[in-house]
């Protein structure tokens, strides 16, 4: 088996352990599961599709509005799933617009997110609608480790996947256990963590508790053009195909228009300017667009990292 393929086994089979951390569901492999993120349809397109390989029914997360809540209460009906996998942006979204509209699915018995940082806003207005676990999970790109939430609540590392330190700055030094391809050992992640008060969990599964909470990436929603929000990792989705793109940072102001800041590793083209602001006026509708070349945006002097979505919109 090729070492690349081996590597996303081993990413598959950590995801389905921690779909199961709820004890009043466990997922097995082709269980319908609902997606509300990364899909973004094309102009005209429905805000949904089916991957019938997986079975994982996807919805837009840049279409959740009053128009479409039906619509997708419906779709998550007829799914007959029992997951939902959402950026925890997005399910907070969908979850503001369930509450409005008096709509509940009692089917779902899990909640899962991922990729975003799980601000307590976010947490404390899904868990109390919802009422079920949470499951929130840690990793990266560069598949160093996993950790993911237990029912309680806790992270926990998957030990057999990678170590999880963290230094004196709270940063997150990782090391692989199951890239064969390029192992990193005690990698500097640049995510920081709170570190852990305890070291058992009643959960009892005998995973270690590396950290008690993420201070992830924390960037503000976006409002579209019809006043429905929009979840901002998709925004990184976007981007992330502009390779030369070395730092961005989009402010939305009172009145919806956006000032884009770009700076880029080689000399940006009207064309392709105009290109990059076409992504986002797919994403958030027809408002004004300033795009402006910079050499440098400024990080965070506690963080060193770069806020790169920020909203100015009254919500």
């Amino acid at each position: 088996m090729p070492k690349a393929f081996y590597s996303d086994g081993i990413e598959q089979c950590m995801m389905f352990r921690a779909w199961s951390m709820n004890p009043a569901y466990n997922y097995h492999f082709r269980d319908p599961c609902i997606v509300l993120r990364s899909y973004s349809p094309e102009p005209g397109e429905l805000p949904y599709k089916v991957d019938k390989i997986m079975n994982y029914w996807y919805l837009s997360p840049f279409d959740i509005n009053d128009k479409n809540i039906e619509l997708y209460y419906d779709y998550i009906l007829r799914s007959k799933a029992k997951i939902i996998r959402a950026y925890p942006s997005s399910l907070y979204i969908l979850t503001l617009y369930l509450e409005k509209h008096n709509l509940k699915l009692p089917q779902i018995r899990t909640l899962f997110t991922s990729s975003e940082n799980l601000l307590p806003l976010y947490r404390n207005k899904i868990q109390e609608y919802w009422n079920l676990p949470l499951i929130d999970w840690y990793g990266q790109n560069e598949r160093t480790a996993i950790a993911q939430m237990c029912e309680y609540g806790i992270y926990h590392n998957n030990d057999e996947y990678g170590i999880i330190e963290l230094d004196d700055n709270g940063q997150i030094i990782a090391t692989s256990l199951n890239n064969n391809v390029m192992p990193l050992i005690r990698y500097a992640t640049n995510d920081l963590a709170q570190p852990s008060t305890i070291q058992h969990c009643k959960c009892g599964r005998g995973l270690s508790i590396p950290f008690q909470s993420i201070d992830g990436r924390a960037d503000d929603l976006l409002t579209k053009n019809d006043d429905s929000i929009v979840a901002t990792v998709n925004i990184y989705n976007a981007m992330e195909k502009y390779q030369y793109i070395k730092q961005f940072r989009i402010i939305q102001n009172s009145d919806k228009s956006i000032v884009l800041e770009l700076a880029s590793s080689i000399e940006l083209t009207t064309s392709m300017i105009h290109q990059i602001e076409n992504e986002l006026l797919i994403r958030l509708g027809n408002v004004p667009v300033s795009t402006h070349i910079v050499d440098e945006i400024e990080r965070d002097r506690k963080t060193g990292k770069i806020k790169s979505i920020i909203s100015n919109v009254k919500m």
